[in-house]
């Protein structure tokens, strides 16, 4: 098969966002048949190589969370946070940045740092207001709140501004069954 036959058939999520911006896509795609080969060492270099050419572009995002992934599966969790704060700081401001920011939350609060994830959260929120990122990033500080801080006040809080905001929302659906 080729790469594109392989895509068409294995990765539908990679083929509909590719649609949107295509810029560094094949780049990914190829990375992504390497990921799905477990070769976890190649495909992190090829993720962390399109992520420093096309940070700005999905591409430059999708790349990011798949060397995520592979940092996880050769158990680099440790460098995944120092990468995370790195890119932040470096792109301050921008969607990777966003991601990045998210990203670090998630994996903070699976080491149970809730307090350092809650940052990076409010970070997102007030820098990417009406964004999905802020959207995560609301999800996580009710869920922090509601379920490992056990304040139920400020959880119900950022639980109401997600569903207001995005009230279709899946994110938004899991809240209010949790409120």
């Amino acid at each position: 098969k080729t790469v594109s036959d392989q895509l068409q058939h294995d990765s539908p999520i990679i083929k509909t966002a590719a649609s949107i911006d295509t810029i560094g896509m094949s780049e990914v795609d190829y990375a992504y048949l390497i990921y799905r080969k477990e070769d976890y060492q190649a495909a992190a270099s090829l993720f962390e190589s399109i992520f420093h050419k096309y940070p700005n572009y999905f591409s430059g995002r999708r790349a990011l969370a798949f060397l995520y992934k592979c940092n996880n599966h050769l158990n680099k969790n440790s460098d995944n946070l120092t990468l995370l704060d790195n890119i932040s700081a470096t792109y301050t401001n921008e969607e990777i940045d966003a991601l990045a920011k998210n990203i670090a939350a998630g994996e903070l609060i699976k080491q149970g740092d809730y307090q350092a994830a809650i940052v990076r959260s409010e970070a997102v929120t007030s820098s990417f207001a009406k964004t999905a990122y802020a959207k995560q990033a609301l999800f996580n500080l009710g869920s922090i709140y509601w379920y490992f801080l056990n304040d139920l006040k400020t959880g119900v809080v950022y639980y109401r501004q997600l569903i207001a905001a995005y009230p279709d929302d899946d994110l938004s659906i899991t809240a209010l069954a949790t409120l």
